[in-house]
């Protein structure tokens, strides 16, 4: 839980991030990053907001890692990451390199997408209900994945700049 929501303070979405922070740190290291002996001493390293990379389980994790974390868990939530923040961070760029985008792509996907995209929104809407409920498992992969390759900010849009890339990608991919 985050300071903020510890105090009983107004919060907003950097909430998330803390917690996100958290996982993230348990995740690099095997531990957690505000451990006590008891509730009381896990609220008040919380609210100390001092969390160490430096501990046991930190020896192989980049220090691009550990400054996200560092900026993830900034107590002052005026100085705390964004969710774009931490996506446009160095470490989440290394994540997934551009050739890895473009084996990811799948042209009948970037197809379906690019067509997609001229419909009303009633019939996406009626399309991406089509979708998620008939489609095989295996398909639902292969849109996911594509998207996810094309929406590198995650903001769960896809622009028509990030859509023409990916035409681009699709077809120097398909005629190879």
């Amino acid at each position: 839980m985050a300071p903020e929501v510890l105090k009983g303070d107004i919060y907003n979405e950097k909430c998330d991030i803390w917690s996100c922070a958290v996982v993230f740190y348990m995740l690099l290291s095997g531990q957690q990053p505000f451990d006590a002996s008891n509730e009381e001493g896990v609220t008040k390293n919380i609210l100390r907001a001092e969390v160490s990379t430096s501990r046991k389980g930190f020896d192989k994790v980049s220090e691009e890692a550990k400054d996200l974390l560092r900026n993830m868990f900034q107590a002052d939530i005026t100085k705390r990451y964004s969710a774009q923040q931490c996506l446009d961070h160095p470490w989440f760029q290394k994540m997934l390199p551009e050739e890895e985008i473009e084996k990811s792509i799948d042209h009948e996907v970037m197809a379906n997408v690019a067509a997609f995209t001229g419909m009303s929104k009633l019939k996406n809407a009626f399309w991406a209900f089509f979708i998620a409920y008939f489609s095989p498992l295996e398909d639902k992969v292969k849109i996911i994945n594509t998207w996810n390759a094309l929406d590198r900010k995650g903001r769960g849009v896809l622009s028509k700049d990030e859509l023409n890339k990916g035409k681009l990608l699709d077809h120097s991919l398909s005629s190879n």
